[in-house]
């Protein structure tokens, strides 16, 4: 064989385009520090539109804050679950504790679903006897102050979420994002009452309240049905996505003709980490100690893109 392993790595290996950027224990804070942001704005949102539906006696409102306590709760679970999720392994979870996020994400899921029953719940009742809301101003200045803030709020959470690959903050951005809508929903509705007060006091339309949230309560519930499935699929050892599959067979070509080919390569996520094994096939004039320094460039070569990664390998000759 005229090249040896290190010969061919020398040769230069292309750099791998957009690489996750640091390790689950570098954004363990920025995780946290989101997490508490988002526990901090929504038991200030929770409190505020309670007192503003106790004023108002909205239907809609008074949902929007049982939707607001769903949240601050999800809110709570992210926060734990990415303290517990940025653990190193020990003996007893030898892969991390990074599935920890996912079965928040589970819960978050299913808490909007369990916040979407409730509300259409108390919309049917709402609908079928509408009662006259007074003080419709206060709703509607807290509506809109609680869409601007879990816009801000949300926004920033996505934004952690995707750059650290945390599925709580993701769950919990959601969750802010359906209350965005829902409260726009809700600020519409009492803005539409109002308005009819006093052009035509006559017409009635109090019962926009409950239309409203059954409206919106719709929109969370398929919101919590996605999380939930999604949460689920990871907590069963779904398969990394086709284009991280894609890139990791990329790594591996990279490395020939010292490495033949690949057979099977199974992968799953837990938390922000990926596990990989992969059969790897070499050239069979190589030796042993040759082979295997090969397998440990394709591993540090995936591990480069993905940081927070755990990488194993058997290695099949070919002559």
């Amino acid at each position: 064989m005229e090249k040896t392993a290190e010969s061919e790595f020398a040769a230069g290996v292309p750099a791998a385009e957009d690489p996750v950027k640091g390790s689950a224990a570098e954004h363990g804070p920025e995780k946290s520090g989101a997490a508490m942001i988002s526990i901090i704005s929504n038991t200030c949102l929770t409190l505020l539109k309670l007192v503003a539906g106790l004023l108002t006696g909205s239907v809609a409102i008074v949902s929007e804050a049982v939707h607001s306590g769903m949240d601050l709760a999800a809110a709570i679970m992210a926060y734990i679950s990415v303290r517990v999720a940025e653990r190193p392994a020990d003996a007893g979870h030898p892969f991390g504790h990074g599935k920890a996020e996912h079965l928040a994400a589970l819960f978050e899921g299913l808490l909007i679903v369990a916040a979407g029953a409730l509300i259409i719940r108390q919309a049917v009742i709402g609908f079928t006897s509408p009662e006259f809301l007074p003080a419709l101003g206060w709703g509607v200045l807290v509506m809109l102050a609680s869409a601007i803030v879990n816009i801000l709020v949300s926004r920033f959470l996505f934004q952690v979420g995707a750059r650290t690959e945390s599925a709580a903050l993701i769950a919990d951005a959601w969750h802010l994002r359906t209350d965005v809508y829902t409260s726009m929903g809700v600020f519409a509705a009492l803005g539409l009452i109002m308005l009819g007060r006093r052009l035509a006091p006559e017409t009635g339309l109090d019962f926009l309240d409950p239309l409203c949230a059954g409206l919106v309560a719709l929109m969370i519930l398929k919101t919590g049905v996605k999380l939930t499935c999604e949460a689920v699929s990871y907590l069963l050892d779904r398969s990394l996505s086709r284009e991280e599959l894609i890139l990791i067979k990329k790594h591996i070509e990279m490395y020939a003709p010292c490495i033949v080919g690949y057979g099977d390569i199974k992968t799953r996520r837990s938390g922000s980490c990926r596990l990989v094994f992969m059969e790897l096939i070499v050239d069979g004039a190589m030796s042993v100690e040759e082979a295997h320094a090969m397998g440990e460039h394709v591993a540090e070569s995936i591990r480069d893109h993905f940081p927070d990664s755990q990488i194993s390998f058997h290695l099949e000759p070919r002559r």
